[in-house]
């Protein structure tokens, strides 16, 4: 069950994830992979359901919006961040 919602960027690059337990070992795969070294927001022990609620709800945001992913589904151009964090706050 996916319990943490959370956002991380670097390289001029933002993501939104969700993970199971702790995240720290997630974060270290983003760092070294992809350079995403800042976390900006960790929702951690949430209820069954809502860390994928939060992910598909910012993920729907963006698309309304016109944010097309630079790669994959849920990695953004940094200029989108702010609408990231207001979304999934």
């Amino acid at each position: 069950m996916w319990d943490v919602f959370y956002v991380v960027r670097g390289n001029d690059l933002v993501k939104l994830c969700i993970t199971s337990g702790d995240p720290l070992v997630r974060f270290r795969t983003h760092r070294r992979q992809h350079g995403l070294s800042e976390t900006l927001l960790v929702k951690a022990g949430l209820p069954a359901g809502d860390a994928r609620w939060a992910e598909t709800e910012t993920l729907s945001v963006l698309t309304d919006l016109g944010a097309v992913p630079v790669k994959g589904r849920e990695y953004f151009d940094d200029a989108w961040t702010d609408t990231i964090l207001d979304t999934a706050r």
